[in-house]
C-alpha cells in the first residue's frame, strides 16, 4: 500500500521528470484514496494534470502516458489547461475534493 506522503512524493518526482521532457503542468491533484477528505492508503496513485500540452490530440503525450502507466503505480489523467469546469463535472469534482500538489 502507498500512503499519502509517498503518493505526493512520487507524483511530484514524476512532474519534475516530465518538465524535463517539455511538459509543464499548471495544476496537479491527487484524488480518490489520497484526497483530503479520505486519508486512507491505496494501491494506485490517481494523478490529474492540467496543462497547455495535455490535449487529446497530442499523440506523443498520450503514448508516453500509457507507457508510464504500464510500469508504475501512477494512473494519469490529463486535461487541457483551457478546460472549463462547467464543461466537465469530473474536473470540477477533482478541483473541489482532490489534494492539490501543484
Amino acid at each position: 500500500m502507498i500512503n499519502k506522503k509517498i503518493a505526493v512524493e512520487l507524483s511530484r518526482n514524476f512532474i519534475s521528470d516530465i518538465k524535463q521532457l517539455g511538459y509543464y503542468p499548471q495544476e496537479a491533484y491527487l484524488f480518490d484514496a489520497y484526497n483530503e477528505k479520505d486519508p486512507s492508503q491505496g494501491k494506485d496513485i490517481n494523478l490529474v494534470l492540467w496543462g497547455d500540452n495535455f490535449s487529446v490530440r497530442n499523440n506523443e503525450w498520450n503514448e508516453f502516458k500509457y507507457l508510464i502507466m504500464d510500469d508504475t503505480y501512477l494512473i494519469i489523467h490529463t486535461y487541457n489547461a483551457g478546460k472549463k469546469e462547467e464543461e466537465d463535472s469530473l474536473a470540477k469534482m477533482i478541483r473541489m475534493n482532490g489534494l492539490k500538489i501543484l
